[in-house]
């Protein structure tokens, strides 16, 4: 019981440690920067029509450009890790570097949670003049499966969408699939900074995120979807019948991130923490 109150200790020291930290606050504007024009679009989309609260976020996600947007937002929000400020050494000679080790990975999944449901939150805020919370699509994307253009810079709606999922269940898997690949990037960005003693893991996750969307937009490596996280993490990965199944990258990502956990768990035995240029000077 003693090992997890200091663990929530920390976590709940680091959390209050970030709130003012110019790239936390960068990269959450940049979210929510980007999921507000979508939301806006959305709101001149409906017209006079009125539309599921979270319509406008799950197709928000149903273009790479926004996501990596948000991602980047996201990768920008965790890019200090491994989190070591000028008061982190007593806290670490206090608590343990395994302790302090599993706060951040715990501080990690907060903040995706956090990060997410905030940018969810600003989206329902935008257009909620406009909508309703029954779990049913609107007469308006109803309307907009099939369309030959874009309109308000809206994604046009798989209909597969529509008949395998509701607005509500829609919402939970795309917020829950887009959290787990967060948390995924940021686990790598976490041992690879821990491990490297610099900021290599942030450009490390961000080299792998653009490689990965570039592989998924060819067909020829179509047999490798299963297996590419940014393909698990869209929803519009899972429609149809060969679509990815859901069970499958819900377990692929707990999977690969406990497996990014293990390896953390043993770099941070061996870092010298006085060699990690994460300070509040580099701010």
């Amino acid at each position: 019981m003693k090992k997890f109150k200091k663990v929530f200790l920390l976590l709940w020291f680091q959390l209050q440690t970030v709130a003012y930290r110019k790239r936390c606050i960068a990269g959450y504007l940049l979210g929510i920067v980007s999921i507000a024009v979508t939301s806006v679009n959305y709101y001149r989309f409906l017209g006079t029509h009125t539309g599921n609260l979270w319509e406008a976020f799950i197709q928000h996600f149903g273009i790479l450009g926004n996501m990596t947007l948000i991602i980047f937002g996201f990768i920008i929000v965790i890019s200090d890790a491994p989190f070591i400020y000028s008061d982190s050494f007593l806290k670490i000679h206090r608590t343990g570097r395994k302790n302090w080790y599993n706060a951040m990975w715990l501080y990690i999944i907060v903040q995706g949670i956090l990060y997410y449901l905030i940018l969810a939150v600003v989206s329902a805020l935008i257009l909620i003049r406009k909508t309703y919370i029954n779990d049913v699509w609107s007469q308006s994307i109803q309307g907009y499966v099939g369309a030959s253009s874009f309109r308000n810079n809206i994604p046009i709606p798989s209909p597969l969408l529509l008949s395998q999922y509701t607005p509500w269940s829609a919402m939970l898997h795309t917020f829950l699939l887009i959290v787990l690949y967060s948390v995924f990037l940021a686990g790598i960005l976490y041992a690879l900074n821990m491990y490297s003693n610099t900021a290599f893991g942030t450009i490390a996750v961000g080299v792998i995120h653009v490689i990965t969307m570039l592989i998924s937009s060819l067909e020829r490596f179509g047999f490798l979807k299963p297996w590419l996280y940014l393909d698990n993490a869209t929803l519009t990965s899972h429609f149809g019948e060969n679509g990815l199944t859901l069970a499958h990258s819900y377990i692929y990502f707990i999977f690969s991130i406990y497996i990014i956990y293990l390896l953390g768990n043993f770099v941070v035995v061996h870092t010298d923490f006085r060699m990690i240029g994460s300070s509040e000077n580099n701010e």
